[in-house]
């Protein structure tokens, strides 16, 4: 019917039929499909009265309508379109002919209009989709977005079950290209009453949680982002959500805050938008039809009792019946919702009469109800009597989940002997049919979900039925086999983890808390815990990782030690410890003890994935020595399973060994070696088999120190993206990365990748990594000359890494440290901090022994002791020329050429620099060539003459 209209305007509208689009003032207009085919029908036919039957053959052909249905969409269209507001004049109802269009009409060419109808793009996380229809809120969705877009946070107040989240969601969707950086949504439903929101938060924003309270993180995650966070259903974690509300107010200033809840947060910087039920009609004179449609709780009741199969024409006595229901329920959205889809069962004055029959019960519920429910508490009575027997039976098995569910996780645990799965599935249609459970098509799997207040009355009726207990069996066994069919397989564990989805964290979370209480099932709770460990971990929920970990390894009794369940407990413990508590002996015993059970059970994929885990950790420590032993065990266990995955992760823990070991050659070997692999397989080693290394990176040292600078950098720009890895391998690549650039003398470059590693391991809580980026951090500020800062942020760092036992990189900060102190005049200290170095330097600074004796050299020189200083550069050299690390000989010749010249032997400093120098092919550019250079022509000016 729109083809023969290409555009038209009326009023501040513009109508698209071809691309079914409604315009105001450039902003889009949304209207249902029936409503907007009345609107084009009736601008074809402009100054005609339509009749009645000529609509409904129009807009619903080969269909029977009744009456009320068109006028309920007429109503809808008049109100989107502002129809007898501030003088609107656009549809005419012709009393017993029908309805005509009667405002001015212009027809237009859309083509000179420019107008694009592409979709925007919706970058939300956890976004549910928009409402389809948002009856009687327009005005307060507006009010909101003014609010927000004004104050930055906004609390919508209001009972249970009166529309916020559905306001909310409106909002939001609406504020999307406001927000540039995207929408958070959190359903904190989902949490326990002593659930952490800040946790919840930062695993929604993606961020690794590390620390005890992650607000921090969040923070500095925020502060420079443009991002709406909707805090839904904060009632039961009101004193959480307001804490970290109040901080991402203060602290990210383009950050804005919307919050559903049943009380205030009482904070600083919220606004509370209080919402009133929907609009009811007055009890105080009769009204016909047209009149009960004005009001928006009428029009919610009629849309949904003609939705759900309701057909009998309206009338104006019936008018009086819905306009009585409405008021005795308040306008509370969600019971207007249950009372009408019984409509069509029961009819309208037999609904009215059961609804009647139970408003006492409402009442004195009230009073006795939970604190959360006590609004619809009757309500949801109510309608729980309405239903057979076999529906009561299978809502109040359904109240075991947190949040959405499937199916087939439906049938699991609602199915018996007496109700088969097809019973399930048929029952579970009847209740969304009754509003009891409601659908989310927002992806391709459909899930199903109970509104809180409707899982908090049937838990009630789970628990009188004497069966919760049954099914939470039921809950918690079908959550440990969906986790255990993860299996050890490293092609399918990533994906299969992906497949359950932090959605489904309330779930797992709920059968744990009932393994381990009093009437649950411990031994369940232990193989619960094991597959779930996996999950936390991966969600970057370390300290709940460890929590679950812990509690089921204390319960674990003589038949289940030595299990496979035991090694999954300990292998993850050993992992989030690691990260949440550093480089402790308990990190260390979970590990080797888990890989003693898996050698005993020649699980080789877990031994290689543990050892793994041990590599890092004595990588950390800085027990180098124990790094290429754990590496070739490793390398030969993934040869012998023929397993590419594991054979490249192994490759690059062996390259990274004889790095760190100052085997140069043989680390360029195998890092080679393991980036001919696919990269694909680079990045899967890291999700199961726990290794944290980025083979480019590192071989861009190794390039670096085997004097090939300009391969090195070229590597090191080459190397993967921070979106490409996890947060643990991206600050790794970071860290080594700004390295290559350093020595390299590029320092704007090393400069960038440091402030990079400061905030992306800030953002993950990954304090060991963010000391470490403090320290380089000083590292730079020293070599620009600013020596006060740079030795404060220096000492910060050491003092951290100390804390955490992470060895690795406190030598090359000492070595900086020293050289800022001795720039500061206090050369003793320097000494004396260079002595300390020395006695450690053969366990944990192999590679780099060499620059650390260079610097150790230099500091002597300057306390003219000149033959301790060419002692260390001797030495330096001998270490240098045995790990074939041509940069380190280099630089040390240098400092050792200057010492000569001090000396006066001219001659003898020329010819020991220009033989390092000679053997250079590249990297000319680079600050430790053009130093040499740089001498080498100043000597030979001073030998000539």
């Amino acid at each position: 019917m729109s083809a023969t209209l290409a555009c038209v305007e009326f009023g501040p509208f513009r109508l698209f039929p071809s691309q079914r689009r409604l315009l105001k003032q450039d902003a889009h207009v949304p209207l249902g499909g029936r409503a907007l085919d009345l609107l084009i029908l009736l601008i074809e036919n402009a100054g005609n009265i339509m009749s009645k039957q000529q609509l409904t053959a129009g807009v619903w052909p080969d269909v029977t309508v009744e009456e009320s249905s068109l006028r309920v969409h007429i109503a809808n269209l008049r109100r989107a379109l502002g129809d007898g507001r501030e003088g609107a004049n656009y549809i005419a109802n012709v009393a017993g002919r029908g309805y005509c269009f009667v405002g001015e009409v212009d027809r237009r060419n859309a083509a000179r209009d420019n107008v694009s109808f592409e979709p925007r793009h919706e970058h939300a996380s956890g976004l549910p989709r928009r409402p389809a229809r948002v009856i009687g809120r327009d005005d307060d969705v507006r009010a909101v977005a003014e609010l927000l877009t004004s104050h930055r946070f906004t609390t919508i107040h209001g009972p249970g079950g009166i529309g916020k989240t559905t306001v909310a969601l409106a909002v939001a969707h609406g504020l999307i290209e406001q927000f540039q950086d995207g929408i958070c949504f959190l359903d904190l439903g989902l949490l326990k009453p002593a659930g952490s929101v800040p946790h919840a938060m930062a695993a929604s924003l993606g961020l690794l949680v590390q620390s005890g309270d992650p607000t921090s993180s969040i923070i500095g995650h925020l502060r420079d982002r443009q991002v709406l966070l909707v805090l839904d259903s904060c009632e039961h974690v009101v004193d959480s959500a307001a804490a970290i509300a109040e901080a991402i107010f203060q602290g990210a200033a383009r950050a804005g805050v919307l919050v559903t809840s049943r009380e205030p947060l009482r904070v600083e910087g919220e606004h509370v938008y209080p919402l009133s039920p929907l609009a009811v009609p007055p009890a105080d004179h009769a009204m016909g039809v047209d009149q009960l449609l004005e009001y928006s709780s009428a029009r919610l009741f009629i849309e949904r009792a003609v939705a759900g199969g309701h057909r009998r024409e309206l009338n104006d006595a019936d008018a009086q019946i819905v306009g009585e229901i409405c008021r005795k329920l308040d306008g509370i959205a969600l019971a207007v919702e249950l009372a009408a889809g019984r409509v069509s069962t029961h009819g309208l004055q037999e609904t009215a009469q059961l609804l009647d029959s139970k408003m006492k019960l409402l009442w004195q519920g009230r009073r006795t109800a939970m604190a959360r429910h006590q609004t619809l508490n009757a309500t949801l009575e109510w309608s729980h009597d309405l239903v057979p027997d076999r529906e009561r039976i299978v809502l109040r098995r359904l109240s075991v989940f947190v949040g959405p569910f499937t199916l087939e996780e439906a049938q699991s645990v609602a199915a018996d002997d007496h109700i088969d799965r097809g019973r399930v599935v048929e029952a579970l249609g009847d209740l969304v049919g009754k509003s009891l459970v409601f659908t989310e098509t927002n992806r391709e799997l459909r899930r199903y979900r109970l509104l809180d207040t409707t899982r908090a009355y049937s838990q009630v009726k789970l628990r009188e039925s004497g069966e919760a207990d049954v099914i939470a069996r039921r809950h918690a066994l079908h959550y440990q086999e969906r986790l255990a069919r993860n299996g050890t397989d490293p092609t399918t564990v990533p994906q299969s983890f992906a497949s359950l989805g932090p959605e489904q964290l309330g779930n797992v979370r709920a059968a744990l808390e009932w393994s381990f209480s009093g009437t649950g099932d411990a031994s369940l709770g232990v193989q619960l815990a094991a597959g779930a460990a996996r999950l936390f971990a991966g969600l970057s929920l370390l300290g709940e990782c460890q929590n679950w970990c812990e509690r089921a390894l204390a319960v674990l009794d003589g038949n289940m030690g030595a299990s496979r369940c035991e090694m999954m407990l300990l292998t993850e413990l050993g992992y989030s410890l690691m990260f949440t508590r550093g480089n402790s002996e308990q990190a260390r015993s979970a590990l080797e003890r888990a890989l003693e059970i898996a050698e005993a059970l020649d699980d080789r994929a877990s031994q290689l994935r543990l050892l793994s885990g041990l590599h890092m950790y004595d990588r950390r420590v800085g027990d180098i020595a124990g790094l290429l032993p754990t590496a070739l065990h490793a390398e030969a266990i993934a040869r012998n399973l023929g397993d590419l995955t594991a054979i490249a992760a192994a490759q690059v823990m062996t390259g990274i060994s004889h790095h760190l070991s100052g085997n140069l050659t043989e680390s360029r070997t195998a890092l080679a070696a393991s980036l001919r692999r696919p990269a694909s397989l680079q990045r899967l080693a890291a999700n199961f088999f726990g290794f944290h290394g980025d083979p480019e990176i590192v071989l861009a040292r190794t390039l670096w120190l085997l004097g090939l600078p300009d391969q090195a950098i070229e590597t090191a720009h080459a190397a993967q993206t921070l979106e490409q890895q996890d947060p643990v391998t991206a600050c790794l690549a970071l860290i080594w990365g700004a390295s290559v650039f350093h020595w390299a003398g590029d320092f704007a470059t090393a400069e960038d990748y440091v402030e990079r590693l400061v905030q992306h391991a800030g953002e993950h809580s990954l304090s060991p990594y963010r000391s470490v980026g403090v320290g380089l951090k000083g590292d730079i500020l020293v070599r620009r000359g600013e020596l006060e800062a740079g030795i404060r942020l220096l000492r910060e760092s050491l003092n951290d890494l100390h804390v955490e036992k992470y060895n690795l990189y406190t030598p090359w900060l000492s070595c900086t440290l020293a050289q800022s102190l001795a720039a500061e005049g206090d050369l003793d200290q320097a000494l004396n901090l260079m002595r300390e170095i020395a006695l450690i330097a053969d366990q944990t600074a192999v590679y780099n022994r060499p620059e650390l004796l260079r610097v150790y050299g230099e500091l002597l020189a300057q306390a003219s002791d000149l033959r301790g200083a060419e002692s260390c550069f001797l030495q330096s050299l001998t270490i240098a020329a045995d790990q074939r690390a041509l940069s380190w000989r280099l630089r040390t010749s240098t400092s050792f050429a200057r010492l000569m010249v001090r000396q006066g032997r001219l001659p003898e400093a020329r010819v020991i620099l220009a033989e390092v120098h000679a053997l250079f092919t590249e990297g000319f550019a680079t600050a430790d060539l053009r130093a040499a250079r740089a001498l080498l022509d100043q000597l030979g000016r001073q030998v000539a003459d």
